[in-house]
């Protein structure tokens, strides 16, 4: 019973960081590429912030590590930023620019 619960735990850790991930490279198109803002792009936001908001309500304690799980993915979100939009690693902030408010307040968007 000791090994499931602590397998839940890791699942929810992973998809956590899965979600960040998504957010962040979302969120860091939407500041740092203008082109890419559009209807599509604010709702795959919505939909993640949406997707943390369940995974948060089934495990609250994680709540307490989304600034730290956030500066962990950072980098994967940023790599991936890079790779999508072409653009210099240099335009984008080389530490994560959002508070763990703002990437799950789903009212906020800009940051610039």
């Amino acid at each position: 019973m000791a090994e499931e619960i602590e397998d839940m735990g890791k699942r929810d850790k992973r998809e956590l960081h899965s979600r960040l991930t998504v957010v962040l490279l979302h969120l860091l198109k939407w500041n740092w590429q203008p082109d890419y803002q559009s209807p599509e792009v604010q709702s795959a936001i919505v939909t993640q912030r949406a997707e943390l908001d369940r995974l948060l309500e089934d495990s609250p304690s994680l709540r307490c590590t989304i600034g730290r799980a956030a500066s962990k993915v950072y980098p994967a979100a940023l790599r991936a930023v890079v790779v999508e939009t072409g653009l210099p690693a240099e335009t984008f902030p080389r530490d994560c620019p959002f508070t763990p408010e703002q990437i799950l307040d789903p009212n906020f968007l800009q940051v610039r």
